[in-house]
């Protein structure tokens, strides 16, 4: 078997090495392409939602990086933050989905983050469904 096929490309699932510092965040927006269900309540609630930047860098410090196949555990809301932070030395755009998922953006890197740890509820809008756990 080809070694490539075997795993994730290594930026998906890289981890910060060191500090997470947010420097712009901006208000929650709301896309309503492919939302199902009651979109004007979705709509409102995520009028609702906001994070500062010492929020987000805690979302960001509890979150874990995670696969494609792995971010089907979690829920996908049409409702984001997005903003712009350094970790590792380099400049990333950011995009809090309110699911609780997060990706990271530098050039044509890509890194997935998701937050199943309960601390990260007051944080997003919905949590992962750990069954059993």
């Amino acid at each position: 078997m080809i070694p490539a096929c075997n795993s994730s490309p290594p930026a998906l699932r890289a981890e910060p090495t060191g500090a997470i510092s947010v420097l712009e965040i901006a208000s929650s927006r709301y896309d309503p392409t492919g939302a199902r269900g009651d979109g004007p309540a979705l709509a409102a609630d995520c009028r609702q939602w906001s994070l500062t930047r010492l929020q987000a860098e805690t979302y960001f410090r509890l979150s874990k990086p995670i696969t494609m196949a792995e971010a089907h555990e979690f829920d996908t809301l049409p409702c984001t933050i997005s903003g712009k932070l350094r970790a590792d030395d380099r400049i990333w755009d950011f995009e809090i989905n309110a699911g609780a998922t997060a990706i990271w953006r530098s050039g044509i890197d890509l890194r997935m983050f998701g937050c199943a740890d309960p601390a990260c509820a007051p944080l997003v809008r919905s949590m992962p469904d750990r069954g059993d756990e």
